[in-house]
């Protein structure tokens, strides 16, 4: 095998790799939120490992207005229908926006 041939594999096999744990840390996530399946509402901290965003991100969202919440005296809380439903239709944007 020449070298550049060597080259061009590992490249691939090292993306290959990059793949799979981004989809296996999807997969985490996925599971985790699953788990929150009993309850109606999310908290902040909740939300941030569903999205994979830091807490403050989270925070700043909903002051916003970008992320559906509820304040609950000094908690925020966050919807799981609502929250999901932003998810589709932020994707269903970004779909548009890339069909452009």
């Amino acid at each position: 095998m020449q070298k550049q041939e060597l080259k061009n594999l590992t490249q691939e096999l090292h993306q290959l790799a990059l793949q799979a744990h981004a989809t296996a840390d999807a997969l985490e996530r996925m599971e985790r939120f699953e788990n929150t399946e009993i309850k109606w509402t999310l908290s902040v901290e909740e939300a941030a490992v569903v999205l994979d965003v830091n807490v403050n991100t989270v925070y700043e969202y909903c002051r916003q207005g970008m992320i559906p919440n509820r304040r609950l005296g000094k908690r925020v809380v966050i919807p799981r229908p609502a929250l999901l439903k932003w998810l589709d239709e932020s994707a269903a944007n970004l779909r548009e926006k890339r069909a452009i």
